[in-house]
């Protein structure tokens, strides 16, 4: 996934994304006309090409990454036994039990 936060969630997901799981780049920001943050064409371009060059070390390394991170959501969203599940069911009872934590 490529990043290119502009405002609000997008900065936080951005980071979810690109530093704690990462499985996506961010893309670089640079100051332009009137000190706003702008990206080049040139940078996008580059970025897109290493994105999409499937022989090259840090495509391979993120495409890993994302395999090993999609194996974990698997397993937390599947409809039995999955932390997602487990949670869900926990929030329910606790709320129709009156318990608010």
């Amino acid at each position: 996934m490529l990043s290119f936060p502009l405002a609000g969630d997008q900065f936080p997901n951005s980071k979810l994304v690109v530093e704690d799981w990462k499985v996506g780049w961010r893309l670089r920001k640079e100051l332009g006309v009137g000190n706003q943050l702008i990206t080049s064409r040139e940078a996008i371009a580059k970025t897109l090409h290493m994105f999409m060059d499937i022989s090259g070390s840090e495509r391979r390394e993120l495409s890993e990454r994302s395999k090993r991170f999609q194996e974990i959501v698997k397993g937390a969203t599947s409809t039995k036994g999955g932390s997602s599940d487990a949670n869900l069911d926990a929030f329910i009872k606790a709320i129709t039990q009156g318990h608010a934590h």
